[in-house]
């Protein structure tokens, strides 16, 4: 996983991938990787090995205990493009692991990745959660072991912005062309899915229209800065990227806006002291009726000032299936 994301870095590459919870509590995974004509001509052989059936099997093994490849496939893409086409199922969301979305965290290089954890909620509270709903959180862990990673804060003393100096731009000036040229194409994207409509604190797109879908990284080339002009042509935002300055309070303040505007990438400043706008990351969903019975039936629910009840079927909502 670490390796399609240092190899997204070359652009000439799209990367979609799906996490979807099932009603048994399990999860599908589904991730469609697709390499241009260019990036294959340059990389030969090696680079096409990450569209290969091994290449999927030995994801799998870093994807959690009792993850499994059920589907492998490659075709050819418009422009002489290649991809691949890879589903993998859990049994339980609890176990799975995969590369995680907020590239702001400050130790992202050696903690990047994410597990879960999904529960039922008993008691509402003021900050997010409802009653008679699954939660689903974000457990950040170590890239190596993939054991719960100490969340790292950033100096309680502000730190006064760096500004580049004049080489840097002059650098950046020259290079920008280049790195124009190799993100051409480029695409990452990580959603996750319910059967059942969702909502968060985090941030989310479409929330109005009861979507089921949260996109929870995607950036591409046909994203805009904040005053609607090319991302990657952005020579400030362009300078932090390649200082690999990933919660720079430059990239905060340009995509601050995603969740209202659907020109600037999806990019969660999880871990960012210039994030402060961020609530609890946790989704939040209908259970499905095996849920509802599995973790609601015969257990009391508080709903605050509402009052206390047993769960209820007949009163508590859950998504037929």
């Amino acid at each position: 996983m670490s390796a399609l994301l240092l190899l997204s870095t070359t652009g000439c590459l799209q990367l979609q991938t799906n996490i979807k919870v099932d009603t048994d509590g399990g999860v599908t995974v589904t991730e469609r990787l697709r390499l241009s004509r260019d990036l294959l001509d340059l990389g030969g052989k090696k680079i096409e090995t990450f569209l290969s059936l091994e290449s999927a099997t030995e994801r799998a093994k870093h994807m959690g205990e009792g993850v499994q490849l059920i589907n492998h496939e490659i075709k050819n893409a418009e422009e002489g493009a290649r991809e691949a086409i890879a589903v993998y199922r859990i049994n339980d969301i609890n176990k799975l692991v995969y590369c995680s979305p907020f590239l702001s965290n400050r130790d992202y290089l050696d903690a990047n990745a994410i597990g879960f954890k999904m529960y039922p909620v008993y008691e509402s509270t003021w900050f997010g959660h409802q009653a008679g709903e699954m939660a689903l959180g974000f457990r950040k862990l170590d890239s190596d072991t993939h054991e719960p990673a100490a969340e790292k804060r950033y100096p309680q003393e502000p730190e006064e912005p760096k500004l580049p100096t004049p080489e840097e731009l002059q650098t950046i000036r020259e290079l920008g062309l280049v790195f124009h040229d190799m993100l051409r194409g480029f695409e990452l994207k990580l959603t996750f899915e319910s059967f059942s409509g969702v909502r968060t604190g985090f941030g989310y797109r479409d929330r109005t229209s009861g979507t089921k879908i949260v996109d929870l990284l995607h950036i591409s080339d046909r994203n805009l800065d904040k005053f609607g002009f090319p991302f990657i042509e952005n020579e400030e935002l362009m300078l932090s990227l390649l200082k690999g300055e990933l919660a720079a309070p430059v990239i905060i303040d340009h995509i601050k806006d995603w969740a209202n505007n659907n020109t600037l990438p999806v990019y969660h400043p999880w871990g960012s002291k210039s994030g402060w706008w961020v609530a609890r990351s946790e989704i939040f969903f209908k259970p499905s009726k095996q849920m509802f019975n599995q973790s609601f039936s015969g257990k009391e629910l508080d709903f605050g000032k509402a009052g206390k009840r047993m769960a209820d079927p007949t009163k508590d909502p859950w998504q037929g299936n």
